[in-house]
C-alpha cells in the first residue's frame, strides 16, 4: 500500500511458505510501525472542507458529483398540495458468494506468469497485472475455472495479482485461499447510500416536483463507484413522471470498506426511498 493504510483491507506484506503452518508463523514475525491518523468514516462529514483527506493531493474527498436539472422545482413545489420530506439510508452488503477467493499462480512452460482463479473480468486482470509487474501483457495468462458465485464481487482483483506477484518472485507454483473471515474483511461491498428526498404531489395524484440528494460511500479507493453513482442518480425518482426535478448524487471517499459492483449496480438502493415516499404521499 505504500506509506499509508486507508482501510482495514489494505495489503501490507505477503508471506510465502512451504505450508500454511509455516506461513502463519512467519506472519507473526512481520512488524509494522503505524502513526495513527484521523479516521473518516461518515461520508457526509467527509464532504466538509475541514475533513481529513483520504487521498492527498485532492481538493476534497468528493470523488464525483452528478447533477440533473429539469423544469422549475420551486414552482412545482408551490403547486403541490402535499409535500413529503425524509431521510433514508442503505447499508453496505457483502456479496457472500459460496466460494471464497482462491487460486494458483505459476510460471508456465512458455515462461508466462499464469494465474488460475475465479474472476469476472480476466482481460482487465491481465491489464492490471501487467502494470503491477511491469511486464508485457503477452507474458501473462489467466484461466477462469467454474466460478462459485460472483454477483459483481469478482469484477475487482482481490487475489489474482497477489498470486501473480508471488509466482513472479519465487518462480514456483503458489496457492492462496481466503477464509470466509478474510473474504469479508478484504473485499468490496455494495455501496451504502444516504438519501434526502422531497416529493411534492397534487390531490389528484400527480407528482409535480422532486428534490433528491444521494451520497454514496466510495470507501477507501474508487472501484466502479462512478458508474454505480450514475445509475443511482438515473433511478432516483423511479418509474414515475415528474416534470420538475433537482437531483444531486455524490460519491465520497472514506476509510470504510472499498465499495464496488453488486447486482443492480446502483439501481437497487433508490427504490427503498422513492417507494417509501410514494407510500407517505398516498397516506
Amino acid at each position: 500500500v505504500g506509506e499509508k493504510v486507508r482501510w482495514l483491507g489494505d495489503r501490507l506484506a505477503l508471506v510465502v511458505a512451504e505450508s500454511e503452518e509455516r506461513a502463519r508463523e512467519a506472519v507473526a514475525l512481520v512488524q509494522v510501525s503505524y502513526e495513527q491518523l484521523p479516521v473518516v468514516s461518515d461520508p457526509r462529514a467527509a464532504m466538509q472542507a475541514e475533513a481529513p483527506l483520504v487521498h492527498e493531493g485532492r481538493e476534497s474527498n468528493v470523488l464525483k458529483h452528478i447533477r440533473v436539472r429539469r423544469g422549475d422545482v420551486e414552482a412545482g413545489f408551490a403547486r403541490a398540495d402535499v409535500i413529503v420530506d425524509d431521510l433514508y439510508t442503505t447499508q453496505a452488503v457483502e456479496h457472500a458468494y459460496m466460494q471464497p477467493e482462491s487460486g494458483i499462480g505459476y510460471i508456465d512452460e512458455a515462461g508466462r506468469v499464469t494465474v488460475i482463479a475465479a474472476t469476472q473480468w480476466p482481460h482487465d486482470d491481465l491489464h492490471q497485472i501487467a502494470h503491477l509487474l511491469n511486464v508485457p501483457q503477452d507474458q501473462l495468462r489467466e484461466t477462469v475455472p467454474a466460478i462459485g458465485g460472483a454477483f459483481g464481487g469478482r469484477e475487482d482483483m482481490f487475489i489474482q495479482h497477489l498470486l501473480a506477484l508471488c509466482a513472479y518472485i519465487v518462480r514456483r507454483p503458489v496457492k492462496m485461499t481466503f477464509t470466509r473471515e478474510e473474504s469479508i474483511r478484504r473485499t468490496g461491498k455494495r455501496h451504502p447510500f444516504t438519501f434526502r428526498y422531497k416529493f411534492g404531489a397534487t390531490r389528484d395524484g400527480h407528482l409535480v416536483a422532486a428534490e433528491v440528494e444521494g451520497i454514496a460511500d466510495a470507501g477507501a479507493y474508487a472501484s466502479t463507484t462512478i458508474p454505480v453513482l450514475a445509475n443511482a442518480v438515473t433511478f432516483m425518482v423511479g418509474p414515475y413522471r415528474v416534470p420538475n426535478v433537482r437531483l444531486d448524487g455524490y460519491a465520497v471517499y472514506t476509510n470504510n470498506a472499498v465499495t464496488m459492483a453488486m447486482r443492480g449496480f446502483g439501481a437497487t438502493q433508490p427504490p427503498l426511498a422513492y417507494e417509501a415516499q410514494m407510500d407517505k404521499l398516498a397516506a
